[in-house]
This record gives C-alpha cells, sequence and structure tokens, in this order.
C-alpha cells in the first residue's frame, strides 16, 4: 500500500490556496491563526475519509493469538499503531500445528452470538473440571460485549492457535512529518474537505458547500477504486470502537 503526504504537505498545499504563509518543519508546532485552522482542517479532512469506510485497505490486520489451556476470554489485538475497530468474525480459524500431540488441522471456528452461546454452550463450558483431560479444539467464538473480549467454546485444553482479521484506526497526526495512511493519489480529497472548511471559517458558504461536496465524491470513488464490496460485506457484524 502505498504512503501517504506528510501532515507539513498537506497543510501547506491548503494554505499555498489561500495565498499565506506557509509553514516549515521549524515553526509547524507553533502555529497560530489562519495556519493553525487548517492543520485542524486536515486532520477532520482525514477523519472524515478514515470513518467513511472501516475497511479501507490500509487498516486492514491479520491476528496470531496462541492460546492458554483453560482461558477463554481473549482481548482484541492491537499493534504499535492500530486500535480494534472492526472484527472480521467469519475469518477466524484454529490453525494447523504439528508440534501438538495429537496434530491440530486447519479448521474454521464458527461465529455465534453471545445468546446462542448462552443457551447451548455457557453451561457445558462451566461444567469442565480442573483435571480434565480431554481434547477440546474451539468451535465456536462470541463477543463477550460487556468485557470487550471474545471468548472461545469449548474452552481449550492446550495452546491452540488461532487467526483472524481485523481493521483498526490510528491516533491523529501531530508532527510536521507525520503521514496519513491514505494514498498520495487521493491527496486531492483531503484538500477539497480542507478548504472546504476554511472558506466556512471566513464566511464563503457557497465555495465550502461546493468543495465539501466535491470531497464527498471523491470519497465515493476511493471505495470503487479500494474497497470490493463482494468480499468485505459477507462479514456484516461490526464492532465500532470510536463512537
Amino acid at each position: 500500500m502505498a504512503t501517504g503526504s506528510t501532515f507539513l504537505v498537506l497543510a501547506n498545499k491548503v494554505i499555498r490556496h489561500f495565498n499565506e504563509v506557509q509553514l516549515t518543519s521549524t515553526n509547524f508546532s507553533a502555529a497560530t491563526g489562519f495556519q493553525d485552522f487548517v492543520k485542524d482542517s486536515i486532520l477532520d479532512a482525514v477523519r472524515i475519509i478514515e470513518q467513511s469506510e472501516q475497511e479501507w485497505p490500509w487498516r486492514w490486520n491479520a491476528a496470531s493469538q496462541t492460546l492458554t489451556g483453560t482461558t477463554q476470554d481473549y482481548s482484541f489485538p492491537t499493534t504499535t499503531l492500530d486500535t480494534t475497530d472492526k472484527i472480521d468474525w467469519d475469518s477466524f480459524v484454529l490453525k494447523r500445528d504439528d508440534t501438538l500431540d495429537p496434530t491440530v488441522t486447519e479448521k474454521r471456528i464458527q461465529y455465534i452470538s453471545w445468546d446462542q452461546y448462552l443457551h447451548d454452550y455457557a453451561a457445558r463450558d462451566a461444567n469442565i473440571s480442573t483435571g480434565d483431560a480431554s481434547i477440546r479444539e474451539p468451535k465456536f467464538v462470541t463477543w463477550r460485549q460487556e468485557e470487550d473480549k471474545y471468548r472461545l467454546t469449548p474452552t481449550p485444553d492446550r495452546a491452540y492457535t488461532i487467526g483472524f482479521e481485523w481493521w483498526g484506526f490510528r491516533a491523529d497526526m501531530s508532527a510536521h512529518g507525520d503521514t496519513t495512511r491514505i494514498p498520495q493519489r487521493f491527496d486531492h480529497v483531503i484538500d477539497r474537505y480542507a478548504k472546504s472548511f476554511c472558506y466556512d471559517w471566513r464566511g464563503d458558504e457557497s465555495r465550502a458547500a461546493k468543495l465539501f461536496n466535491a470531497g464527498d465524491s471523491g470519497v465515493s470513488d476511493m471505495k470503487i477504486s479500494l474497497v470490493n464490496r463482494e468480499q468485505t460485506l459477507r462479514s456484516g457484524r461490526i464492532r465500532n470502537r470510536t463512537g
């Protein structure tokens, strides 16, 4: 995936359009007045694009989790930069492992609702004794919403490895050299939204509205170009964490 432009580059493109004094790497953090508003406008523009589609390809991650015997509940993954925004519940698999005895073949782990888990499997899991040595490969996964964790059933008996896919969000840019994850060929979409906010700030509501609509049109083009809905809509169970 192509890298995005820096915060400084994006801000100065908008500042040049309004014929104002551009920022430098030295004074970027101390910007005031219109220049500071432009920085906020860039951040708002990026947020609009990021939040318009949970499955942008730059948000995708693959998780691999080694389980602990007798432990059912696990926290959702994070990386150094990303925090979980959506889980693809249909992607859970028990991974092949030839080191375990007996060996484990790869197989799908099916998603079930929490209500179904309580009705069909909770009592069984609760009655598994500490000394139970039976082989218990996880067959189902559910979302334990009140603790924001996923639960596997039956309770695993050993260190199986599971895998699944997820999409994450990142914190806002802050330093002049920070880059957006939106590919550079779509800088014009960020630019349209940011200029819209600036024209609105200056009282030109007509230009602001036209540019905002142009930004929306650009986002629609991005979805056509970057997101294959026939594949991604299979994962209809969405877990929003951004509010």
